[in-house]
């Protein structure tokens, strides 16, 4: 049983909060608001005829003589607190007691259960009437106290005899059903018939309280003689079929009025869905010539960037599966050596899981002599730097991560042999691919993002020096990733052996990304080499936990 906290202070019980509340202040309200005088003198009839009986005031006053000093101060009150309080005394006193004698078989300790199932009984009878209770209160300040009146009456005399009746135990079971039936049915109307079934119903049971009381509060003698001319149970079941009947009624009146309500909210949502149906049809409409103006506006954002960098697509962007081609039929057919295996050399070596899965930023460098076919400038290596940029959703999850990447050589061959591919067309890459994404276009939305992309390109074209381009594109990409603020951000260049200038240039800057920003950084190179490569050149000012090598050689 759910207990309410109460606090016990003095000789009386303070409460925080009514254990029996079954509906807000606000339905109960409305359930009474009186539209017209006519109204608001039905509601007073309606009050003064569920009010206590002269012959009920009589017999309580008789019965409450009768009790003992602490069981009338238990009922100074008529109100939900009083009653819980005495409820929450009881309860205490019996589970002490049960606990007591938990393992005892003697009639003292089968008594003190058999008061604790009642008094669980009792509390699940209160909190459904109480429903009906809380509704008559709305009419006016303490109109329904009769009623906890009269609970907490019945429940003293109840405990005092020491052994309850089980016929009074499975009516209270009975009328807490069908007290619930009046909850589980949706809505509180105040119309006039509601008001006055809930009128009948709150006098019905004050009467079926006054009934179990008079029968628990009457003399031995007496008590054997009314059992032998009248049982007992043929008034309370009167009483209890009086309520049934009552409820059943007051459920139907719901159920219509349920009924009526439906239909109205039918009728009215048809028309709402007719008008949503035709507006959504125009919302969708208008939504996509927006978005068509948004993706149209975005890709001239792009290539007006692109125009103004002065790069064409072949600079810019590579297709991955015809590079994954070439190296494949450029490798895989090598009688003497194997195409470099991936999976086995690469992903599943420590330094590259390492590299992955650190929480910081750091930097993996991947080269190695490439000897087969002779006459090719790729590198066998390569492989790794297309399945990295081809699964990067895999590796290091599309929702958290940036990936971008730079092949700086995918053709083969003396005469397509390209120049070496300068930093600034890299970064321009960097820069592009990142804005191309869905979360990038944000940044070009964006009114200072837009003024500040304007105004980097404007330094870029009157930068006269190759170092100060770099310089400017570097802060171009550190406020965009600023912007977007990515957990990670990873970067995979493909052939840094094939990069123009000096390393230092390029690679500074994003060793300085790498120490200051908020942002991840997860640096791949891979370079083939024919000698031995100047790690003190790419591994730049990075700490040696921030650093990892790999070296695999074709002829190894």
């Amino acid at each position: 049983m759910g207990k309410a906290e109460v606090l016990v202070s003095g000789e009386g019980h303070e409460r925080k909060q009514s254990a029996f509340a079954v509906y807000s202040p606000e339905t109960v309200k409305a359930f009474w608001k009186s539209k017209d005088e006519k109204s608001a003198q039905d509601e007073s009839r309606l009050v003064q005829e569920a009010a206590r009986t002269d012959n009920e005031a009589l017999l309580s006053d008789r019965v409450y003589k009768k009790l003992s000093k602490d069981e009338r101060r238990y009922l100074q009150g008529a109100s939900a607190t009083e009653l819980d309080g005495v409820l929450q005394t009881y309860l205490n006193r019996a589970h002490k007691e049960t606990n007591k004698a938990k393992t005892s078989m003697q009639t003292g300790s089968r008594v003190e259960r058999s008061a604790t199932r009642f008094l669980d009984q009792f509390h699940g009878y209160v909190q459904a009437y109480s429903g009906v209770i809380q509704l008559m209160n709305g009419a006016g300040a303490n109109y329904g106290d009769a009623a906890y009146g009269a609970l907490s009456l019945f429940l003293v005399v109840a405990v005092n005899k020491r052994k309850t009746e089980q016929l009074i135990e499975d009516m209270l079971a009975t009328l807490q059903q069908q007290y619930c039936r009046i909850q589980l049915t949706k809505g509180v109307y105040g119309t006039p018939r509601m008001k006055e079934f809930t009128a009948i119903v709150y006098r019905l049971g004050i009467e079926f309280l006054y009934e179990a009381i008079r029968y628990y509060s009457t003399g031995t003698l007496k008590r054997f003689w009314h059992v032998a001319t009248q049982p007992p149970s043929i008034r309370l079941t009167e009483k209890v079929t009086d309520i049934k009947t009552a409820i059943e009624e007051m459920t139907q009146e719901k159920e219509m009025l349920n009924g009526i309500r439906l239909f109205d909210v039918e009728r009215k949502v048809e028309h709402l869905v007719e008008s949503v149906d035709t507006l959504e049809k125009s919302v969708d409409e208008v939504k996509d010539v927006v978005q068509g103006l948004q993706r149209r506006n975005d890709d001239d954002d792009i290539e007006s960037v692109k125009l103004a960098l002065k790069l064409d697509d072949d600079q810019l962007f590579v297709s991955l599966g015809q590079y994954e081609l070439l190296l494949r039929e450029t490798f895989e057919e090598q009688r003497r050596y194997e195409a470099f295996d991936v999976d086995e050399c690469l992903f599943r070596d420590n330094a590259f899981c390492s590299w992955r899965e650190c929480r910081s930023s750091s930097q993996l460098v991947i080269h190695g002599r490439t000897v087969m076919p002779i006459d090719t400038d790729l590198s066998w290596l390569s492989i790794a730097a297309v399945r990295l940029a081809i699964d990067r959703e895999e590796f290091f999850g599309g929702d958290r991560s940036i990936c971008i990447h730079y092949f700086c050589q995918t053709d083969d061959g003396v005469e397509a042999r390209p120049k070496k591919v300068s930093p600034a067309v890299i970064l321009s890459s960097f820069i592009l691919q990142i804005l191309q994404s869905d979360k990038g276009k944000g940044f070009l939305r964006d009114d200072n993002g837009h003024r500040l992309l304007r105004r980097s390109i404007d330094a870029f074209h009157s930068a006269k020096e190759s170092i100060t381009r770099v310089q400017i594109l570097y802060s171009l990409l550190t406020a965009v990733l600023a912007h977007l603020k990515p957990e990670q951000v990873v970067i995979v260049i493909d052939r840094f052996d094939r990069m123009a200038g000096d390393k230092d240039v390029f690679l500074g800057p994003i060793h300085d990304m790498m120490r200051r920003s908020k942002t991840r950084l997860k640096v791949l190179l891979t370079a083939r080499h024919e000698g031995r490569i100047d790690h003190d050149d790419i591994k730049g000012s990075l700490e040696d936990e921030q650093y990892l090598e790999l070296q695999f050689d074709q002829d190894d």
